[in-house]
């Protein structure tokens, strides 16, 4: 990317004022740390929003907005001829935020959701460059990692709040000593391990950030070796004070870091991209990291404080010149370039400053580091094997250090590629200072001795960065380095050789996570099309049975779970009332049973509406007056609708069901008889519980003095859960306003009924889709029905009635018209046009509410008014202006839907002979784009135009 850019910088590295003002305010904050800040918000939860400042936060603070700041004055050059580079410096804007939120969260769930917010920056700064293919999937392998482990994380930090008790990180940390041997911790770590590991890219996720080098050089520098990346990291710090004593705690994350610190070592040799040496040697660093963390002893905290910030000042320096080098010559293989030292002169010192530092030689803070890590690995003496392991790290680290710093831009005689372009200096500098940092710091650690020690503290230790520099013997840190180094400069002479050695060993894919990745995601569509062709089989007997069949199974588990006996006893008063209620039992028995022995569907259907009849006078027995008028409503509207498709679909030659064999027949029947009778059981449980009466007592209490009314069904719904119902008719419009397409597209797929087109239909010879009779009847019963609907609307504050049942009234008028005259004659009928309808009346109810706040009320309180009105007064509310939308909502979306479905012709109108079948045509052919969607749907849903006589 860099090769192509324009020299001229953008006016965004502005920008990098705000990082500036960050990391100047938390300097001057320092003093004054622990700072803490909390806001309410969720307090039913005991939930806060609440930031803390420690020595550990503000370490990650100053990293995060010192280098940000440098970061975005390098983007600026970087990036000076890139297009869309705005949209970068947002992204790395709402990054930083995202990074400053996680480490100064002082709430578990607040810092989980500023962890997920950097997962997705990263995802879109990953992949910026969208019109790579290598790009893309490297955004979409690191989001999906990372995505992957933060919800194994946040199921770790669920169970943890459970077991602790709260979910502030700091009264957790305060009390984890009545908490820690509890026997859940073990499962919530196993969570907490995942999501810490895959952010920080350890081993067997750690393949994901050297694939994210294909990101641009200032998003690598500052995601991927200063800041992100260390935020497992920071999440392990963080909950070490807690956990520092438990063995599982130790042995995962020594064994982890130490075995990713090696592994990583060991593919650097495979690179030649120097990005991507660096980045594997990143993953190194963060295995170390991982390991100091898990290592018992006081210095070990200190040691990880350290590190983080020594391998921040050596890390994001090299990533820079890793993007100068690639300025300057347009490619990042370390086979093309040489000598550049002659082109880029600072940008080659400040290559040399932080290759001191990091190979760890005398006189740099990363010599500083390492010098207290050794002094770690002494102290923790179950661990001694982690120093052999770090023998060799360091040497590699040393080899990598000498690519980086000396391969590159030595010897000064030779220049390759020729044509290699000169340092810009805002690209030079900022690796120069961060370099310059490091050497300062180590010649003069006491610089940073309070920021390190602050930091330890916070991770439970009690050595400063000092008194382990004193404790160290100047003989046996001699002796380290000089071995290290000897063996970093056999490795990095033998670099060339050992990357030829490696490519002849053959690896198998079961030891490479990055193969499992890219077979799991071989599997995943495999997999969803052998389960796709399982689960949707386009029968629904197939899907009713899957759904009942798992709320059976479910049953069966909750009845086996009961202790106490759960089948109660019933005593029947000997009443007109209690031999009316039997009668009409009786009547569902039979029903049921015909709706089972029945073959015609039609029959069939009008059965069942018997049932769903029945049903509504039980209920009215049984005092549920306004649940009797809903199921009365919905059940003549289903039916009327249903009763309508069934006569069309009538006009087709329709092949009879499958004849079953009898071994089906008894399963279908035992399935049947098993579901029914689990639900019977089902029943008779939840009538042997005592009701809870405080609920009941409170609304029969509050319905008339609060609001007025004494229907305390409706008030229940437009009063007291009126949000609950505002929720429930913005679901049924949205469903609504989706179904329109779909029945748009399937009217244009399917002949159109004779008829439709008659503007002016009343029932004469000019529509013959009119029945007479019916026509006749519904000019009288489609007024009076919306009348009756008026009338349940109005009274139902106080009678059985409301918004929805008069709703459910107009929705069967509608539906009647439909029958009689066609879908567009009845939705023609509607006040506004049906899409209109249903927007205004959730419009209305949404704006019901408003008043209330106006009046220093909660948002749909609906406050009460009187109005004097010629010789008398009325008491008016608002809740009639949110009973009314509901009235409208469904009205227009339900009736709509209803009146389609009606008109939804299989077959055309005209002629009683059935049209004979032909061979089933390709789907979708003959069919305009927007139509094919609809090609899909079953023959006897939507027709075949095949063989249709005009």
């Amino acid at each position: 990317m860099g090769g192509a850019t324009s020299a001229r910088p953008s006016w965004l590295g502005l920008l990098a004022l705000l990082p500036l003002a960050v990391f100047g305010l938390s300097l001057h904050a320092y003093s004054s740390t622990p700072l803490s800040w909390a806001l309410p918000w969720i307090p039913s939860l005991g939930i806060d929003f609440s930031f803390r400042l420690d020595g550990l936060a503000m370490l990650f603070v100053l990293l995060i907005s010192g280098i940000g700041s440098l970061v975005f004055v390098y983007a600026s050059s970087y990036l000076g001829g890139v297009p869309q580079r705005g949209r970068l410096f947002l992204f790395l804007s709402l990054f930083m935020f995202a990074m400053l939120g996680a480490v100064s969260s002082d709430e578990v769930f607040l810092l989980f959701c500023f962890w997920e917010l950097t997962s997705i920056t990263s995802f879109l700064l990953v992949g910026f460059d969208h019109n790579s293919d290598k790009a893309r999937q490297a955004a979409r392998q690191a989001l999906f990692i990372t995505g992957g482990g933060g919800l194994a994380l946040l199921a770790g930090l669920i169970l943890l709040t459970q077991i602790a008790g709260t979910s502030s990180i700091t009264t957790m940390l305060a009390t984890s000593s009545s908490w820690n041997q509890h026997p859940l911790v073990p499962l919530a770590l196993l969570g907490i391990f995942v999501g810490a590991f895959t952010k920080s890219a350890q081993y067997p996720f750690h393949f994901w950030l050297p694939g994210a080098m294909a990101a641009p050089t200032p998003v690598s520098a500052y995601l991927h070796s200063a800041t992100m990346v260390k935020l497992g990291i920071y999440l392990l710090a963080r909950l070490h004070p807690a956990f520092e004593s438990n063995a599982m705690w130790q042995l995962v994350l020594v064994s982890v870091g130490a075995f990713t610190s090696l592994w990583a070592m060991i593919l650097t040799v495979r690179e030649r991209d120097l990005k991507r040496i660096l980045a594997w040697s990143t993953v190194s660093a963060l295995g170390t990291l991982v390991m100091l963390i898990g290592l018992p002893g006081e210095g070990a905290a200190t040691a990880t404080a350290a590190f983080l910030l020594a391998h921040a000042l050596y890390k994001a320096p090299l990533f820079f010149v890793a993007g100068n080098v690639d300025l300057s010559t347009g490619t990042r293989v370390i086979d093309n370039i040489s000598g550049l030292g002659r082109r880029l002169p600072v940008t080659a010192v400040a290559a040399w400053l932080a290759g001191l530092s990091m190979a760890g030689i005398p006189l740099s803070f990363g010599c500083v580091a390492k010098d207290v890590i050794k002094l770690a690995k002494n102290q923790a003496e179950l661990f001694n094997w982690v120093a052999y392991v770090g023998v060799f790290v360091s040497a590699a680290s040393v080899a990598a250090a000498g690519v980086a710093a000396v391969r590159v831009f030595w010897p000064w005689h030779r220049l390759s590629p020729p044509e290699a372009r000169k340092d810009r200096w805002l690209t030079a500098i900022p690796p120069m200072l961060v370099a310059l940092l490091g050497v300062l710091f180590g010649f003069y650690p006491s610089l940073v001795h309070t920021l390190i020690t602050d930091a330890a503290l916070a991770m439970g230790s009690s050595s400063s960065l000092m008194e382990m520099r004193e404790l160290s013997d100047p003989a046996a840190r001699n002796s380290a380095v000089g071995l290290t180094l000897v063996l970093g400069v056999i490795l990095f002479m033998a670099w060339d050789k050992l990357h030829v050695a490696q490519k002849g060993v053959p690896t198998s894919p079961v030891l490479k996570p990055s193969d499992w990745y890219r077979g799991y995601l071989l599997a995943v569509p495999w997999l969803a099309r052998r389960v796709t062709a399982l689960m949707q089989s386009g029968h629904l007997r197939s899907y009713s049975a899957m759904v009942l069949g798992f709320s059976l199974l479910t049953l069966l588990l909750a009845l086996l779970s009961l202790e106490h006996a759960w089948i109660p006893s019933f005593e029947l008063e000997n009443g007109p009332v209690s031999w009316a209620m039997a009668g009409v039992l009786l009547m569902i028995v039979v029903s049921s049973v015909l709706v089972c022995v029945l073959r015609n569907p039609f029959v069939m259907l009008l059965v069942s509406g018997m049932i769903g009849l029945a049903s509504a006078i039980l209920f009215l027995f049984m005092g549920a007056a306004d649940v009797a008028l809903t199921q009365l409503t919905v059940e003549v509207a289903f039916v009327v609708v249903l009763a309508a498709i069934l006569l069309r679909l009538r006009k087709l030659e329709l092949v009879g069901p499958a004849r079953l064999e009898p071994w089906q027949t008894v399963l279908r029947a035992v399935f049947s008889i098993s579901v029914g009778v689990s639900f019977a059981v089902l029943l008779l449980i939840a009538t042997a519980f005592e009701p809870y009466l405080a609920l009941e007592q409170y609304f029969m209490r509050n319905a008339v003095d609060g609001a007025n009314g004494r229907n305390v069904v409706n008030v229940i719904l437009v009063d007291f859960r009126a949000l609950d119902t505002l929720g429930e008719i913005i679901v049924v419009t949205f469903t609504f306003l989706s179904s329109v397409v779909i029945l748009r597209l399937l009217r244009r797929a399917l002949p159109e009924p004779e008829g439709a087109g008659e503007e002016d239909c009343d029932g004469g010879e000019r529509c013959r889709r009119c029945p007479p009779l019916l026509a006749a009847a519904t000019r009288w019963l489609y007024p009076l029905m919306l009348l009756g609907a008026a009338f349940l609307l109005l009274r139902g504050h106080n009678a059985p009635g409301g918004g929805f049942i008069a709703g459910m009234v107009a929705v069967a008028a509608t539906a009647m018209l439909a029958v009689s005259r066609g879908s567009r004659y009845a939705l023609g009928r509607l006040p506004l046009k049906p899409v209109a309808l249903a927007s205004a009346s959730v419009l209305l109810s949404l704006l019901s509410g408003v008043p209330a706040l106006f009046m220093g009320l909660p948002y749909m309180t609906h406050p009460w008014f009187e109005l004097e009105l010629w010789l008398t007064s009325v008491d008016v509310s608002t809740v009639l202006l949110f009973d009314l939308g509901v009235f409208g909502a469904v009205w227009a979306s339900l009736g709509t839907i209803a009146a389609r479905a009606i008109d939804v012709d299989v077959a055309p109108s005209g002629g009683s002979e059935a049209p004979a079948r032909r061979a089933k045509p390709a789907p979708g052919a003959g069919l305009r784009p927007a139509e094919r969607e609809t090609s899909s749907l079953p023959e006897a849903v939507t027709g075949s135009r095949e063989g249709v006589k005009p």
